[in-house]
């Protein structure tokens, strides 16, 4: 009864109605159903026998068998071991042991499937609860499926959880279903990307991407789907994965909720990352450990990408091997991808990621640690150390009115991007920038003439731009309030040096936006901003000649 293979693969991939599904075979009772099934005697098929509610075996081998029970709020109840080996098991329902573990193994997979929730009492739709220990070896997954309506989510509860290399948590494309969810992002022919963590990407037809919900420090949430060409097709979000364990997380392999991506023909949007919460006692893992929520890809040319996902991992200590990275990035493409979070309504935004305290911080931040993430650490507003290195990473303090001090020098460096929302104050040494660095400083808005800063940068040496290298500083978005840079000298090479383009006013705001006008007029500043085919009122020009420290206005909106 196995699927055919198609371009969307076997079902148990996403929360898509494109996928092919496995075939029912139909039994009268359960004497086939026994603590030991092996042999292939099932491959790949979803099992229907009438009454078949619960099931209570003392241990539970699969091996060499592939099967789902079809049976709605179905429990599975071990009192020893549950072992999966070169096979499948599938659950619509709830899963326990009393005294054992669950091991997958030797291409050993677990699909759970949570059914509706409306959020009242229990906030999952399903629950796994391992007594013992939860270890996933090389190329063994569990697959947790969000209900694609509601959101409902499978909880997972356990001592301690070991993920080795190769194997893991995979709940990609498997959040709300195409064209649901809080963040959805909308079609006019041309789908925009899904907002979760991060906002969604606009879509060629300049439909806005979808919005940022959730919370930072419980996502509990799957991210959200979106459209496809008009009301067709789509993508969905990514998962939930929720680990709530008693001891050690382990992570040496993958922790993924990717939202769904491109369909490529029928101009999809991408859906958001989905959410990851992990609450435990230790947490660690190698550089092989990787947790991510990433925003679907939008189809090239058409659909806007998706918004990254949000990650929260709630420990009390470290292990002594602490090197698992995380990421949140928002889609790799079109529509309207990542420039690093301009001001404009355009571009996808990275996730978030949320951390109890500052210990995986440090000095010489490397290792792609973090990888497009918005990082909130609860109270954590400032931060000082002697010199800061930043190479291969890249992350944004997610708190307003940050500020950073770096007692000597603050060098960013190859693949690199630092963000800060506030201040940065360098106070012996230099500020440099190089091997294609990046140095992002958000203005707060300022409540005293227009143009005074909102952000200041004070470097008491000297500030250095590499070529491919770039500083860029973002205005407050309506107040119009700027980065102030300080230094003794300030020395860009060709092919870097500061990037303020698009990063002022935003649409339809600034004292030379025309206004929020349907195929609006220009800004003006230093000069009128042009008319539009239906308008004939121009942005005005305004500030100093001598002293332009205002930024640029924004346009008309063709869609406002």
């Amino acid at each position: 009864a196995s699927a055919g293979l198609t371009w969307q693969d076997l079902i148990p991939r996403q929360n898509t109605v494109y996928g092919p599904m496995m075939g029912t075979l139909w039994l009268p009772d359960t004497q086939l159903i026994t603590t030991n099934i092996r042999n292939s005697l099932f491959i790949d098929v979803r099992i229907v026998i009438p009454g078949f509610t619960a099931w209570r075996p003392g241990s539970l081998t699969i091996s060499n068998c592939s099967f789902t029970i079809e049976q709605t709020n179905f429990l599975l109840a071990a009192t020893n071991r549950i072992m999966i080996r070169n096979g499948g098991l599938g659950v619509y329902g709830n899963i326990s042991t009393r005294n054992g573990d669950l091991v997958l193994t030797n291409s050993g997979n677990l699909y759970v499937y949570s059914a509706p929730t409306n959020g009242v009492g229990n906030n999952y739709g399903a629950r796994v609860g391992i007594t013992g220990n939860v270890d996933i070896a090389a190329s063994s997954w569990i697959y947790p499926f969000c209900d694609e309506n509601t959101g409902g989510s499978v909880l997972f509860r356990m001592h301690t959880l070991t993920i080795r290399p190769g194997g893991g948590f995979n709940s990609d494309g498997r959040g709300y279903g195409r064209q649901k969810g809080p963040g959805k992002g909308l079609t006019g022919g041309h789908a925009s990307g899904a907002g979760y963590g991060g906002r969604g990407a606009v879509a060629a037809g300049d439909d806005i991407g979808g919005q940022p919900y959730g919370s930072v420090s419980s996502p509990i949430d799957p991210g959200s789907g979106t459209y496809g060409n008009g009301t067709l097709y789509g993508t969905a979000g990514g998962g939930s994965v929720r680990i709530q364990a008693t001891g050690t997380v382990t992570v040496d392999g993958t922790i993924t909720a990717n939202g769904g991506a491109k369909g490529d023909t029928y101009r999809d949007g991408g859906g958001s990352g989905g959410g990851v919460h992990i609450t435990c006692s230790t947490f660690g893992g190698s550089t092989n450990g990787l947790i991510r929520a990433n925003g679907g890809d939008g189809t090239t040319g058409y659909g806007g990408g998706g918004g990254g996902g949000r990650i929260a991992v709630n420990y009390t200590a470290l292990s002594a091997t602490h090197n698992v990275r995380f990421t949140c990035s928002p889609c790799a493409i079109w529509g309207f991808a990542f420039d690093p979070l301009d001001n404009s309504v355009h571009g996808a935004r990275p996730g978030t990621l949320w951390l109890p305290d500052t210990a995986l911080l440090s000095t010489n931040m490397t290792g792609n640690l973090f990888r497009d993430v918005q990082l909130y650490i609860p109270g954590f507003t400032s931060w000082s150390v002697s010199r800061l290195t930043v190479t291969n990473c890249a992350f944004t303090f997610y708190p307003t009115n940050f500020l950073l001090t770096v007692t000597n020098t603050l060098r960013i460096e190859k693949n690199a991007s630092l963000g800060v929302r506030g201040n940065i104050t360098v106070r012996n040494g230099n500020l440099v920038v190089t091997n294609g660095g990046a140095l992002h400083v958000y203005s707060g808005p300022t409540n005293t003439a227009p143009g005074a800063y909102g952000a200041l940068v004070t470097v008491t040496g000297d500030i250095s731009v590499a070529s491919g290298s770039w500083i860029c500083p973002y205005s407050d978005l309506t107040n119009g309030g700027s980065v102030l840079f300080r230094a003794v000298n300030v020395r860009t090479a060709a092919g870097g040096g500061f990037n303020a383009t698009g990063r002022g006013y935003r649409t339809g705001a600034g004292s030379g936006s025309p206004g929020d006008i349907w195929h609006g007029p220009g800004g003006g500043h230093g000069g009128k901003g042009g008319r539009s085919s239906n308008y004939a009122t121009q942005g005005p020009m305004y500030g100093l000649t001598n002293a332009p420290i205002v930024p640029g206005s924004g346009g008309g909106d063709y869609g406002a």
